[in-house]
């Protein structure tokens, strides 16, 4: 099921990490909530803009991996370079 912002997403499943990715992709529906995400997606997207780089390239990145996320991309726009992580 693609979606796409503002879409809550809590990773950990406990009020404690809780994103909103641009885009994301989940193959599970049992995770959908009447509000939000409950869980790691299975492929995220984020385009990154001065304002949001460094969070994504650092903070989320390392929870969306911590989390299980299968497949994180970031698109730099203004670089025209897309990064795609691939996580175990």
């Amino acid at each position: 099921i693609p979606m796409m912002a503002p879409t809550d997403v809590c990773l950990d499943r406990d009020d404690k990490t809780m994103v909103q990715p641009d885009l994301l992709v989940l193959c599970n529906r049992e995770q959908i909530d009447s509000r939000r995400l409950e869980g790691a997606p299975d492929f995220i997207i984020e385009v990154l803009s001065p304002s949001t780089e460094k969070k994504d390239a650092l903070v989320k990145f390392h929870k969306y991996a911590d989390a299980g996320v299968r497949e994180y991309w970031m698109v730099d726009p203004g670089k025209k370079r897309v990064i795609v992580y691939r996580f175990q």
